[in-house]
């Protein structure tokens, strides 16, 4: 956070930068003239982040005796950076708490998956639905509510302020052990100083060991396989089991990439055994998910994300889930050049996160979520800024090691 940045009470001199951010965050915003009213009225509330340039964000609330509901949270679409809609609606939560409320409730269109995703971060459930609330478009409304009694506000902002941030290469079929060895050698040496970026390097089953020699279990550095199977050993030949990629240096593997999905034919339940099987010996596994562009066409994202999440993770336990990180990666996407836009990255992940919440319950808050497709040191800090955005998975912008440190630097 911006040190010129600070969170502060706002007040009814504030209506002219709440219209402007109403304006740019709605499509029925309100006026001027009402959200200067809106501080006549004695429930009302509002908190803001400040800078230099005015408020940038800000949160609006109703608080009476025993509840709080929240009205508004609007962030500047210039900055959109993770963190900031988390830590106004935690500071409006602990607000409430300190002031003895038992409940904050609030009311939530049924498409807004962005906002639906970080109110369930913060434990709020859904208790109810207005059909048809909102008059520009017909949509449902939902209604949210969570319980403030034992609220720990320092807990709920550790779930993300502190997530570290992973940074992946993988490098599929190309190195021999000396080139894998050479790039390693300088991703080690060039490596950000911050000890908020984990990088992990998916290297061919044969560079393995190079790779791991070459990071000398350096905090920070991780190795991984770019697939394993769900077996201790066997007649499976041309296969790798999760002994063997331990053995190697391997702490971390891949299951359910696209390529193994879309071009050797591996089915939802095959991805979901191996990264059952992978977590139960021990690896981290990182379970890459992603619909093909006529899926997307089709209307069909939350479908194939829910298949492959529900599918990939249905043996997996709570305690096995602490070392589980999802890649999001739109199969149109990757290899190509094409880069998912900020509103379809935003949606992919706040989807994501609200169907692994599903799948694993409030363990999955801790999750990282990776976003991977045509990922390159020129976009790099924009899809970091991205809420939601835990790392990314980066193919051929990692073969080189200036280009991967680029990324794994970008602010």
């Amino acid at each position: 956070m911006n040190s010129s940045w600070h969170f502060r009470r706002l007040d009814a001199s504030d209506a002219p930068a709440l219209h402007a951010l109403e304006k740019a965050c709605f499509t029925l915003p309100w006026s001027e003239e009402q959200c200067r009213a809106a501080f006549g009225q004695t429930p009302f509330a509002a908190f803001g982040l400040d800078s230099d340039r005015g408020v940038l964000a800000y949160i609006s609330v109703y608080i009476t005796a025993d509840e709080m509901e929240v009205l508004n949270l609007a962030v500047s679409p210039e900055l959109r950076r993770r963190g900031i809609g988390h830590r106004l609606l935690a500071l409006a939560l602990r607000t409430a708490a300190k002031m003895g409320m038992q409940k904050a409730v609030l009311e939530v269109r049924v498409g807004n998956t962005p906002a639906r995703s970080l109110y369930e971060r913060h434990g709020f459930a859904v208790a109810g639905r207005r059909p048809r609330y909102y008059a520009d478009t017909g949509e449902d409304a939902l209604i949210y509510a969570r319980s403030l009694t034992n609220y720990d506000a320092a807990a709920e902002e550790r779930k993300e302020l502190h997530m570290k941030t992973l940074i992946a290469a993988n490098w599929k079929m190309h190195k021999t052990r000396a080139e894998a060895r050479q790039t390693a050698t300088a991703i080690a040496a060039g490596r950000p100083a911050s000890n908020e970026r984990t990088l992990i390097v998916f290297p061919p089953f044969t560079a393995i060991a190079e790779v791991a020699a070459a990071f000398a279990a350096q905090e920070g550095l991780a190795v991984g396989g770019q697939d394993v199977y769900p077996a201790e050993k066997g007649a499976f030949t041309g296969e790798i089991s999760p002994a063997m990629l331990a053995d190697a240096g391997a702490s971390w593997v891949l299951t359910g990439h696209s390529e193994r999905r879309h071009v050797l034919g591996e089915s939802d339940e095959l991805v979901g055994r191996k990264t059952a099987f992978a977590l139960g010996a021990g690896l981290h596994a990182m379970l890459c998910i992603g619909e093909t562009l006529e899926e997307r066409e089709a209307g069909q994202l939350e479908e194939v994300l829910r298949r492959q999440l529900r599918t990939g993770l249905a043996e997996v336990s709570a305690e096995a889930a602490a070392r589980v990180a999802v890649a999001y990666e739109p199969v149109w996407a990757i290899g190509t050049g094409k880069v998912a836009g900020s509103a379809e990255v935003l949606e992919a992940h706040a989807l994501a996160r609200r169907l692994l919440v599903e799948v694993l319950g409030s363990v999955a808050h801790d999750i990282p979520l990776l976003y991977g497709g045509s990922v390159k040191p020129d976009n790099a800090a924009s899809l970091l800024a991205l809420d939601n955005v835990n790392g990314l998975l980066i193919g051929g912008a990692s073969l080189e090691a200036e280009s991967f440190l680029r990324i794994a630097g970008a602010r």
